[in-house]
């Protein structure tokens, strides 16, 4: 079977095909609260995900989005796009008069085309169980996630009403699970899971459909009641784990083994909290917030670990600058524990339009979403192999508390205002969660363009991280984040440039072939020259030693930097496009070549020196000519490298066609000013010569950064 296995949470999947063919099937599954440790490590009892992932593929995190809860999450995974295009912002919608319990249940709220649609456009037949945001979908044997706001009803009955077409509940009864009740799918239970496998196994071996999704719900319910780790949470893994086995055997017995692709995604993490959060207190001191129905200026609505600020009139400016005030005034061990998330970011990660400004939380510290069992939380966070590392026992500490329905009081609003997304509006701002109730809670989530995030659970360390639009949190040694307070560079361009920078280096050091051919060139290749010049008795003059120590370079220039895009596949070009910016890309790429010349050329120096000698009066001027010509090689050849990638076959033409027109004059000017500091000339002489390479730099540099975008973007 074509087994694709991937962690992923929301919008862009991670999962290709493992065999040559494509398929003709998709099965999608969703384990909430899944963790890429669940299957790097023996130690968890998933033997299905654990060989498929040995056999398939897989990734340690992906991107998310904010904030990355369940539904959002969900959305974006059978959209493709962010929250702030699909409408889906929350678990459940923000409501100015106090919450009534209401989710975005019905499929109707989704703005944008989703996979379901793509499939019976082109012909396909769909299915699915339990999927979020899935009522009244235009599914063809759809199982929907959804419950009632009457007490009355029991939680299957509206999912029995709600299933199409009419009578497959009944079938389902009838040929695969038996008569359900509530208890049978509920998430306290492992049965949940399981019939919900039977179901889906069903729909497999009889329709065969071209999609099917399915949630699996329990691994979550278990983390926010247990951590990170303990019983339940091994329990429900281990049932997770025969989901999916359940449905690979399922494939078989339908004969479509072969022509289909199983992707196994996550929507977010877990991490333990110690500590909460009520940022409606302070509104409340300030009287932007009352206690009565219609009372209010301004409220954060919390979800996962993040609030967002809501405004009664979207255009009151003096109450957005009041809260900015409070935020600023708030007492410093406060201010530690989140950072502010303007507009603008919250445009670029596609969060909710409507919300003014966000909270998110900074290392050591969440956002609470429901005391006892809340969502999923979720902290910047990027692919472990492209982005800066956390430690992977670090605890989250604080709690951004949206509900107050605990048992302790916050005051005489607590009890009107249990269940609200509000959090309490009186007591203390900042409390302390008790010992034995930390155990599984909220969502932590902290906003930074392209980044991801992990979910709350409580306990002592937990770790768990996850990883946005497709979230899933990393092995225990890989956790990684981007944090404000970590990070040393302010801008977030320059933040990009920094990983990408690293990520290179990573990437050639793992490839040492590449580097050790380049070393082995260019050390070969000074040896030559050192067995011709000897055999006729002595050293090379200083005109020959200059030349041929920028020609070995030049070459060597040409075959280090080809290989930078030219190199990559379609697909890692793909998914570095989501992830950053084509400036960060270019520049990243420039610096990278330049320092690597740059070694490469000191490395000629100290050959050339043992070999030929050394007849260079001023090392200085010669030393910096070698950093502007590994900047001009550099910036030159990159630029022709991203152009001769696109145009694939033609790619080593293209090379000499568009660098040496510029390179040759270059070359001229860099040869000229090191036979200058080979003669020992007075350095003014060398001015101009200098100025012109200087000015060539960077109308190159220039030019890159401004036209790679379009040729990125193709």
């Amino acid at each position: 079977m074509k087994t694709v296995f991937a962690a992923l949470g929301l919008s862009f999947g991670l999962a290709a095909s493992a065999g040559a063919q494509p398929a003709k099937h998709v099965v999608l599954i969703s384990i909430d609260g899944f963790r890429p440790d669940f299957y790097r490590e023996a130690k968890w009892p998933t033997p299905n995900l654990q060989r498929m992932a040995a056999r398939g593929t897989s990734a340690d995190g992906v991107r998310g989005v904010f904030p990355s809860v369940t539904y959002p999450s969900h959305t974006t995974l059978v959209t493709g796009v962010a929250p702030a295009q699909h409408g889906i912002y929350y678990n459940s919608p923000f409501e100015p008069d106090g919450a009534t319990g209401r989710w975005y249940w019905e499929e109707s709220l989704i703005k944008t085309p989703t996979l379901w649609d793509a499939v019976r456009q082109a012909g396909g037949k769909t299915a699915s169980v339990s999927w979020p945001v899935t009522a009244g979908a235009p599914i063809d044997y759809n199982v929907p996630e959804v419950w009632s706001l009457d007490k009355a009803l029991d939680r299957l009955t509206p999912v029995r009403q709600q299933t199409t077409p009419k009578g497959l509940f009944e079938e389902i009864e009838q040929r695969a699970t038996g008569p359900l009740t509530a208890r049978d799918m509920s998430s306290d239970y492992v049965s949940g899971d399981e019939n919900g496998s039977r179901i889906a196994a069903y729909l497999l071996e009889t329709y065969k459909p071209t999609l099917l999704t399915l949630h699996v719900f329990g691994v979550d319910h278990a983390e926010h009641q247990d951590g990170r780790d303990g019983e339940h949470v091994r329990r429900a893994l281990a049932t997770a784990d025969w989901v999916v086995g359940n449905l690979v055997e399922a494939l078989a017995k339908a004969g479509i083994d072969k022509e289909t692709a199983v992707i196994v995604t996550g929507d977010h993490g877990f991490v333990d909290i110690t500590t909460t959060l009520a940022p409606n207190v302070w509104l409340a001191q300030a009287g932007l917030y009352g206690a009565e129905k219609g009372a209010w200026k301004a409220q954060f609505h919390t979800s996962g670990a993040a609030a967002f600020l809501m405004l009664k009139d979207a255009k009151d400016k003096k109450t957005l600058a009041d809260v900015r005030r409070l935020l600023a005034a708030a007492p410093a061990e406060q201010q530690k524990l989140f950072r502010v998330v303007e507009r603008a970011e919250l445009d670029r990660i596609g969060a909710d339009p409507h919300a003014a400004l966000a909270l998110a939380p900074v290392l050591g510290r969440g956002h609470e979403r429901r005391p006892r069992r809340g969502p999923h939380a979720a902290r910047p966070r990027r692919h472990p192999r492209l982005f800066p590392r956390q430690r992977p026992d670090s605890d989250w500490v604080y709690w951004l508390r949206p509900r107050l329905c605990r048992r302790q009081s916050a005051g005489p609003d607590g009890p009107a205002r249990c269940g609200s997304h509000y959090g309490p509006v009186a007591g203390p701002a900042v409390q302390p969660l008790p010992e034995p109730a930390a155990r599984a809670s909220g969502a932590v989530t902290a906003a930074a363009p392209p980044h991801h995030w992990p979910c709350a659970a409580r306990g002592p360390r937990a770790a768990q991280l996850r990883w946005g639009q497709i979230a899933v949190p990393p092995r225990r040694a890989r956790v990684v984040s981007l944090r404000p307070e970590t990070n040393l560079l302010p801008v977030p361009l320059l933040r990009e440039i920094s990983t990408l920078l690293a990520k290179d280096f990573r990437l050639e050091w793992r490839q040492r072939a590449a580097l050790g051919g380049l070393l082995l060139y260019v050390g070969s290749t000074v040896f030559v020259c050192f067995l011709s010049f000897s055999l006729r008795g002595g050293q090379p003059p200083a005109p020959a030693w200059n030349a041929l120590f920028w020609v070995i370079l030049l070459f060597a220039a040409i075959n280090a930097v080809a290989k930078g895009f030219m190199q990559e596949s379609p697909g890692q070009r793909l998914y570095y496009y989501t992830l950053v910016g084509p400036q960060a890309i270019i520049l990243a790429k420039m610096l990278y070549n330049a320092l690597l010349l740059l070694g490469v050329g000191l490395l000629a120096l100290f050959l050339y020196t043992i070999f030929l000698g050394n007849p260079i009066q001023d090392l200085a001027l010669f030393v910096a000519n070698l950093v502007l010509g590994a900047l001009g090689f550099a910036t030159t050849l990159t630029l022709v490298s991203g152009i001769a990638a696109k145009a694939g076959g033609n790619g080593a033409t293209l090379m000499a066609v568009l660098g040496f027109p510029v390179m040759i004059p270059m070359l001229l000017l860099l040869i000229k000013v090191s036979k200058n500091a080979l003669d020992g000339l007075d350095r003014g002489v060398s001015q101009q010569a200098i100025i012109t390479l200087l000015a060539l730099n960077v109308i190159v540099a220039a030019v890159s950064y401004l036209l790679f975008p379009f040729l990125w973007r193709g």
